[in-house]
C-alpha cells in the first residue's frame, strides 16, 4: 500500500507542476528543508544522495544493514545509472527532488544540465 502511494505521487503531474513553480519562485525547490523524513536522512547519512541502492549481498537482513553499507550502496547504485549514460554529450534532464547529490556534475562536465 505505502509503495502505491509513492508511485501515484510520482505519476501526478501536478506535483511536477508544483516543484516547477516553487523552483521558479525561489531559485531551489529542495524538499528536504520541509519534508521532516527527507531532513532526518540527510543528517544520518554522510553523503548527499537519497535513492536506492544496490548491494552486494541480496541476502543481507534489513535488520543488519548498517548506515555505512546503506551509503555504499547508494554510491554504487549512482555509478551504475551513469555507466547506462550512451552519449554523454547529449543534454540531461535532471529530475530529482534536491537530494540526488551533484553526481552529474562530477562525470559530466561539458554537458548541459537542465534541473527541474
Amino acid at each position: 500500500m505505502y509503495m502505491l502511494k509513492i508511485i501515484l505521487k510520482l505519476l501526478n503531474p501536478l506535483n511536477y507542476i508544483r516543484a516547477y513553480l516553487y523552483h521558479r519562485r525561489s531559485g531551489r525547490y529542495d524538499k528536504s528543508s520541509y519534508d521532516l523524513e527527507l531532513f532526518l536522512y540527510s543528517k544520518v547519512l554522510e553523503n548527499d544522495m537519497l535513492h536506492y541502492g544496490y548491494f552486494e549481498d541480496i541476502n543481507i537482513s534489513s535488520d543488519t544493514i548498517s548506515i555505512r553499507e546503506v551509503e555504499d550502496a547508494q554510491v554504487r547504485y549512482a555509478e551504475n545509472v551513469i555507466d547506462k549514460i550512451n552519449n554523454v554529450k547529449a543534454p540531461i534532464l535532471d529530475v530529482g527532488c534536491g537530494m540526488g547529490g551533484g553526481w552529474l556534475d562530477c562525470f559530466f562536465k561539458e554537458v548541459s544540465l537542465l534541473r527541474l
